[in-house]
């Protein structure tokens, strides 16, 4: 982020003064590029109560330059136990978004930072995500980010494969925090090689 940017951008909680229509229009921009690109994320195209019903349990944070809104991101504390999920609490980051215009100046980071800070403060111990195997650039980010693949799947509301990356808050490194967290024997191999970098996520079968 440029010095000049980083003294201006604000983080804030949304609350009821920031419209669901508001935050609606900003995750259609931001995900207007991929939606182009053929990739089905329900961000570019869904409606604002889609978004207000897709977040209502958890917290929006809302990043702002000059009070026009740039970024935000959804936050939420859960302890299922899905298959991915380590025991105990994990954090889960969904509605991330930045405006094109702003990608590469640090603001995702920013709100990365502040959903850790949030998942710190509610006990969680990972931090858990999900986007398209195609959105390369994306992958790359959340692996530069500290975020480890850790499981490939299908979501009934979504035209691709999503991969699962999760992100440890405990200490552990991350490719043995990631062994530790995937069970399943047969695809041990094909994980630890993604985490590596030897080949991309489509190619777990």
């Amino acid at each position: 982020m440029s010095g000049d940017i980083r003294d201006r951008v604000v983080i804030r909680k949304k609350d009821a003064a920031f419209s669901w229509e508001r935050l609606t229009g900003l995750l259609h921009e931001a995900y207007k590029r991929n939606a182009d690109s053929g990739l089905g994320f329900a961000a570019a195209s869904q409606s604002a109560e889609q978004t207000k019903r897709r977040v209502q349990d958890g917290t929006v944070f809302i990043a702002f330059l000059d009070e026009e809104p740039i970024g935000a991101v959804c936050c939420r504390v859960k302890n299922n136990g899905g298959h991915w999920y380590d025991k105990g609490i994990t954090g889960h980051i969904s509605q991330f978004a930045v405006l094109p215009r702003f990608k590469g100046e640090g603001v995702g980071s920013a709100l990365l930072d502040r959903a850790y800070d949030f998942f710190a403060e509610n006990g969680a111990d990972g931090v858990i995500l999900d986007t398209s195997e195609e959105a390369e650039g994306l992958i790359a980010y959340y692996r530069k980010s500290g975020f480890i693949p850790v499981d490939l799947v299908c979501w009934s509301n979504t035209n691709y494969k999503s991969v699962v990356m999760k992100k440890p808050l405990s200490g552990e490194t991350d490719e043995k925090y990631c062994l530790k967290m995937f069970k399943r024997a047969g695809r041990r191999l094909a994980i630890k090689r993604l985490i590596k970098g030897r080949h991309k996520p489509k190619a777990i079968k």
